[in-house]
């Protein structure tokens, strides 16, 4: 009588190995080459889903290569388009050191002769003038002594007054034009023949008659073409001013 309880469910009868070892060797060498050639089996799929991807990136790699270097050839060509930008770039340099060179060795005698019209005295007259200055070629005049500067020009001058005027007084109105200093004046008095008509007075009257010379400054040049310290990014100025031109 079997006494293991039926939820057991214990073989009915005993179990007995009657196969010899060699036939479960054999069965156990035939489940590890099964699972030998599976591995293998799954070792030659990866490799071939790699080649594959690989494949497809090199292919993928040579198209974007090609079209890399189709797009340098296209680059070359609107570039040998653009070969004189360089040549004209400096041409267009050149220019403006020649014009900012220009403008910051120029005089402008318009505006320079305006303004000492107005601030000569009523009744005075400046009939003659001659410029000495600074040139490519020559020098301007030199410094007189270890307190002064040298100047870059020196202007000589001749003239008459209807009415009686003081030489300092016409030496202060030469200095209050910027660009002018250490003024030198010579009054000379004389009379006017019959023709005196021609100057304003009768004939006969006196007048004042005076000479002397002018050192000119580096304040004189009018900078024109100087950068602008207040110029936006676009090359618009903020002082709202424009210099002028020279006649």
């Amino acid at each position: 009588m079997n006494t293991v309880p039926a939820a057991v469910k214990a073989p009915r009868f005993p179990q007995v190995n009657l196969l010899p070892p060699e036939v479960g060797m054999r069965r156990a060498r035939g489940r590890q080459r099964s699972v030998a050639v599976i591995v293998l089996i799954a070792i030659v799929l990866g490799l071939g889903v790699g080649a594959f991807l690989l494949d497809g990136v090199r292919a993928q790699a040579q198209t974007e290569l090609n079209l890399a270097e189709q797009r340098n050839l296209d680059l070359q060509t609107q570039a040998a388009r653009y070969s004189q930008v360089p040549v004209i770039k400096g041409i267009l340099d050149n220019a403006s050191a020649a014009r900012a060179y220009a403008g910051a060795t120029e005089i402008n005698y318009v505006q320079f002769y305006g303004r000492l019209g107005e601030a000569l005295p009523p009744g005075v007259v400046i009939d003659k003038t001659a410029l000495g200055r600074t040139t490519v070629t020559s020098n301007g005049p030199e410094a007189v002594g270890p307190l002064e500067r040298a100047d870059i020009g020196e202007m000589t001058f001749s003239g008459y007054s209807t009415v009686p005027i003081s030489a300092a007084a016409l030496a202060d109105a030469f200095e209050q034009v910027e660009g002018f200093e250490r003024v030198r004046i010579k009054l000379v008095l004389r009379i006017l023949s019959e023709d005196g008509g021609e100057l304003g007075v009768a004939a006969g009257e006196p007048i004042y008659g005076f000479e002397g010379s002018a050192r000119i400054t580096i304040e004189a040049l009018s900078g024109r073409f100087a950068p602008d310290a207040t110029a936006t990014p676009n090359g618009e100025s903020t002082s709202g001013t424009e210099s002028e031109g020279n006649a």
